[in-house]
């Protein structure tokens, strides 16, 4: 090869390995950040963030619901404002009786420490048998949320006769961080805090509950060293590996060919394990080989975001007790919106069987 043609190709090469290098450190930053002012930067990046945020109806979402008769889409819309109202009511009720919870102190602030040095806050609600009661429902949030957006849940289990310890997940709330790692060190973080209640309280006996990214979080978990007094999982609308998660996102939500996706998400993937030792390349499914607990699944049939395959994947998987409720026309964080009564009375059936 010649001089210019050696100049050429080290000026490829280089130009290559920087935009790939510059792609992940924005994706990462993008989604990872759990601090990012949204509305300031779509300001300044207004290109960036439409990407990141994604078209208002996905593409994928848009087909589903050309596919379906007339008949179908009338009933789904009359379901979705009705049961819209009746979740507005839960709410209100549930912020009162959060705000109740706090009047009569019986709400404590607790703390630990993560394995990477966070401070981690979480909420523990007790019940009025508190001293007597072993039964603990710890729960996780979603990407996004944090303990303040999940009242309705909270008040849901207590109601079904639990101590409730409720966290704001690292990065969220007040809890210390920066970056979320979807699962991946959150899966360590709710071990800990199941041994926190099972050393403070050694007949407790543990549930865990989750939602979207606190799903994949808590089913990670089960295949980590948890306590005896952990006694099954409940897992809503969780995915199976983020990194497929995002492939599916980019490429069928977004639209993106797939050379630019998996260009997009090695170099996110690169940055994510250079930056912060993050795997987001973990499997749910393998984590469960090692698990030893009940779980009972959620999924609505109408999610869009993390589709339903996800937990039927891994239901199908799953070795031990297991149950999957799949709720007609819920999108994605909706089940126990969508028929609050069917996830309630699923929950304490379960429950009552295996604890």
């Amino acid at each position: 090869m010649s001089k210019i043609g050696k100049i050429i190709l080290s000026s490829v090469i280089g130009f290559v390995i920087t935009l790939y290098i510059l792609v992940g450190s924005i994706a990462y930053y993008c989604v990872f950040n759990t601090k990012i002012d949204w509305d300031a930067f779509e300001k300044k990046f207004s290109y960036i963030a439409s990407f990141f945020s994604g078209p208002n109806v996905p593409v994928e979402e848009q087909k589903q619901n050309k596919d379906k008769p007339k008949e179908e889409l009338d009933e789904m819309k009359m379901i979705l404002e009705k049961t819209a109202k009746e979740s507005e009511i839960r709410w209100n009720e549930a912020s009162e009786w959060n705000k109740k919870m706090y009047e009569e102190n019986k709400v404590e602030e607790v703390e630990i420490t993560s394995f990477d040095n966070l401070k981690l806050k979480g909420y523990l609600y007790k019940t009025d048998d508190f001293e007597d009661n072993n039964r603990f429902a710890l729960l996780a949030h979603g990407y996004g949320a944090d303990h303040t957006c999940h009242y309705n849940n909270i008040k849901d289990f207590y109601d079904l006769g639990f101590n409730v310890l409720i966290i704001d997940e690292r990065a969220y709330g007040k809890s210390e961080g920066t970056y979320t790692s979807l699962g991946w060190k959150e899966r360590i973080d709710i071990k800990d805090w199941a041994w926190y209640i099972a050393k403070r309280f050694p007949n407790s006996q543990i549930v865990t509950w989750g939602i979207s990214m606190g799903s994949a979080t808590v089913m990670l978990s089960c295949g980590e060293d948890m306590p005896s007094n952990f006694k099954l999982c409940i897992a809503d609308c969780g995915y199976n590996s983020f990194y497929d998660l995002l492939y599916y996102l980019c490429g069928h939500t977004m639209g993106l060919p797939s050379f630019l996706t998996r260009f997009i998400l090695s170099s996110t993937s690169f940055i994510a394990k250079l930056r912060h030792n993050t795997n987001i390349k973990f499997s749910v499914q393998n984590a469960l080989k090692k698990s030893k607990v009940p779980i009972l699944f959620f999924h609505g049939d109408s999610d869009t975001f993390v589709p339903l395959e996800n937990a039927k994947k891994m239901y199908d998987s799953y070795k031990n007790p297991h149950e999957l409720v799949i709720t007609k026309y819920a999108g994605h964080c909706s089940s126990f919106i969508l028929d609050h009564d069917k996830y309630i009375e699923s929950i304490k059936n379960f429950t009552d069987t295996y604890l």
